[in-house]
């Protein structure tokens, strides 16, 4: 990996977990308990891996599709809580 490359994969690594907690802040905001809303977080993330393999079913090309799995892929993994 390139110098650049660790800097980017670095600043990816925390605007994914600043990610996860603006969303947490913003349930917090609403009336919404941090555990109901990492809760549920969790089980939308869970969900969506099963339907990541589905996506060639919608009809793009075979680039589009890949694409979109890999942005599926990446977003429900930067949604993931750290295991305690």
């Amino acid at each position: 990996m390139t110098p650049i490359m660790g800097k980017i994969a670095g600043t990816r690594a925390n605007s994914k977990r600043e990610s996860l907690d603006k969303i947490l802040d913003a349930a917090a905001r609403l009336g919404l308990r941090d555990r109901a809303a990492a809760r549920m977080i969790d089980d939308v993330t869970e969900a969506a891996h099963g339907w990541i393999d589905r996506c060639a079913q919608i009809g793009f090309t075979p680039r589009q599709t890949d694409l979109l799995a890999e942005l599926l892929r990446a977003r429900t993994t930067s949604l993931q809580r750290p295991a305690l």
